[in-house]
């Protein structure tokens, strides 16, 4: 919980900093790129949250790492927050912030898991469906799950609508267990 509210504060300040001066788009850039890398290698997360690496090392790796492709609003933020020791979050602002752009931006983002790979036009028409619905730009993340066996299963934030032969078995499956009509032996 600590996390959400120490990134949601640096990230209100990034993004209220950036509104100011016209880079909200860049500093978005940054956090994805941040995001991606955070996620992508466990070590780097591992570096950042180790109280046994002195800061100025740490700052030394996110230069060499980043070098100087960030734009000045993202580098003074990592500075700050190394020198502040607080490195281990900066996964968790870069999140906050892609967070509160997708809200400021009214985009709503989705996974779309289906047993088998969808068309283009048929990712389309769900998309269109949900921006319909929510009255909101939709970005879809399309995985396959062959594990569903057919259909799809599609998460938006904490809503699931689950249209899965894998889901419609084994509630067929449940149905017969409780069925009260079973013939005696």
């Amino acid at each position: 919980m600590i996390e959400i509210k120490l990134g949601d504060r640096y990230a209100n300040s990034i993004l209220v900093l950036a509104q100011e001066r016209g880079q909200v788009e860049r500093v978005r850039e940054d956090f994805q790129l941040i995001q991606k890398v955070c996620r992508s290698n466990p070590d780097f997360v591992n570096m950042l949250e180790s109280p046994l690496i002195k800061s100025d090392k740490k700052q030394r790796i996110l230069d060499m790492i980043f070098g100087k492709s960030f734009c000045d609003i993202t580098q003074t933020l990592i500075e700050i927050i190394v020198r502040k020791r607080r490195e281990g979050y900066l996964d968790d602002i870069a999140d906050r912030y892609l967070f509160q752009y997708d809200k400021l931006n009214n985009i709503t983002r989705g996974i779309l898991r289906s047993a088998a790979p969808l068309t283009a036009d048929q990712i389309a028409k769900i998309k269109q469906l949900v921006e319909k619905e929510f009255k909101t730009s939709f970005e879809i993340l399309h995985e396959i799950d062959p594990s569903l066996l057919g259909g799809f299963v599609l998460n938006i934030g904490d809503r699931q609508f689950d249209a899965s032969i894998s889901t419609r078995l084994r509630a067929l499956k449940n149905e017969f267990d409780s069925n009260p009509y079973v013939k005696q032996v």
